[in-house]
């Protein structure tokens, strides 16, 4: 069995993973929520993370960006192949006065630029090429995975 480098089972990261892609995340009417997307309170209230480096893939949504940096004491970064959705986002989030502990980069390669261990939760907000092994990489051995639809 492939260890993951702070001695988890690499198949249990994955299988954790596995039953997130299958949880749902409230709905639109959710505090802090923008048309698109669940409320950034619903999903940093299931995920119990009190704070640190959050990741979201996909940028079709800014609002959840911000939302999420309103919900608690966290970084957030946003990442996207689509040069156009970063340059929009990165627009508003300077309108709202949120680049800085918000940024949004353009994800070129399916690793994610980040070392081992280091995220406390990835919010897959569209399709993807990141491999299920890549985020368990990057996670912390407490961070959550979600993936909404």
């Amino acid at each position: 069995m492939t260890q993951h480098p702070t001695g988890w089972p690499l198949t249990a990261g994955l299988a954790l993973l596995a039953v997130l892609a299958l949880s749902t995340y409230g709905s639109a009417a959710d505090s802090g929520s923008t048309g698109k997307s669940p409320g950034a309170e619903t999903i940093v209230k299931k995920s119990g993370i009190k704070g640190g480096l959050v990741v979201v893939i996909g940028c079709d949504d800014p609002a959840l960006l911000a939302n999420l940096r309103g919900a608690g004491p966290y970084l957030i970064h946003g990442l996207d192949d689509d040069p156009g959705k970063v340059a929009a986002a990165r627009e508003y989030l300077r309108q709202e006065n949120l680049y800085g502990p918000v940024t949004v980069s353009r994800l070129r390669e399916e690793q994610l630029p980040y070392v081992d261990s280091l995220v406390n939760m990835i919010v897959v907000t569209d399709d993807t090429e990141v491999l299920a092994e890549e985020m368990t990489r990057v996670l912390s051995p407490r961070g959550e995975g979600r993936i909404q639809a």
